[in-house]
């Protein structure tokens, strides 16, 4: 088992240079961290709260993820609301199906 100074010099080196796996058939760059970025990887793996660097940069990626989801889903209901605000004072067409889709029958 290497000693600490070992394998701190290791994890530094890892998280200096993240090779992320081919996406897509093209290889994906390699991550530059700050160093804050890497004391905070470095913490995580130590803790035991992650076995490596992979399994942090997935958990960072999931986080950021659900962000930018709860990000659209907050524009599409504030857009909602306002076509909804503006329904409710009359600012609307009736929609005919038959001039949009003409093959569209109604019974």
């Amino acid at each position: 088992m290497p000693d600490e100074k070992h394998r701190f010099d290791w994890l530094n080196k890892q998280c200096q240079y993240l090779p992320l796996q081919t996406f897509l058939g093209e290889t994906m760059p390699n991550v530059y961290l700050t160093e804050q970025m890497e004391h905070y990887i470095q913490g995580q793996i130590t803790s035991g709260a992650y076995a490596n660097v992979s399994e942090v940069v997935r958990a960072a990626m999931r986080l950021l993820m659900e962000k930018d989801n709860a990000r659209r889903f907050y524009a599409l209901k504030a857009e909602l609301e306002e076509a909804l605000q503006e329904a409710e004072a009359g600012e609307f067409e009736v929609f005919d199906p038959q001039a949009y889709e003409p093959d569209f029958k109604t019974e």
